[in-house]
């Protein structure tokens, strides 16, 4: 398999490795970063406060939700849209 390329977010400096993914935020090593991009895609994004989900519901005009645990209660009335 050929080496995914690193990415760096330009707002905080996060730098994301494919092969790695992101443990502390639920990616799984090998996750591309463009399926991380397709977020940007959908009507809502509903999941724990990131820098992913705030990329993409900045870039895609996209309202989310963070919640942090999957028992949470969902307030939908809470769904915002990122601004940097």
């Amino acid at each position: 398999m050929a080496a995914m390329s690193k990415y760096q977010c330009m707002v905080c400096g996060h730098v994301y490795d494919p092969a790695v993914g992101d443990p502390t935020r639920g990616i799984a090593p090998g996750t591309a970063f463009e399926d991380l991009c397709a977020l940007s895609l959908v009507d809502i994004i509903v999941g724990p406060p990131s820098t992913f989900s705030g990329w993409a519901s900045f870039v895609g005009g996209v309202p989310k939700v963070e919640i942090e645990s999957a028992a949470e209660q969902l307030d939908m009335a809470a769904a915002f849209v990122t601004e940097f």
